[in-house]
């Protein structure tokens, strides 16, 4: 992710303020992505990865989410 990360980070520009100032942020636990699924026939949602987030550091925009895990998601 470091390498793609730094590739981001120089190629990016805000489509909010323009800025090219991009941070990179964690989502862990409830902020986490979640994976439906089935039990006794209800509806169920456990966790599956945490996310990894592109964020403009100039207003704070979300430019781009991954999954850290996407395997997880199957």
């Amino acid at each position: 992710m470091a390498d793609k990360f730094e590739t981001l980070k120089n190629n990016t520009t805000c489509t909010d303020c323009g800025g090219n100032n991009m941070t990179l942020g964690y989502g862990t636990s409830e902020g986490g992505i979640y994976k439906a699924s089935s039990f006794l026939g209800l509806a169920v949602y456990g966790h599956a990865t945490d996310r990894i987030s592109i964020i403009c550091g100039d207003c704070g925009l979300i430019v781009k989410e991954y999954a850290k895990d996407p395997a997880k998601m199957k």
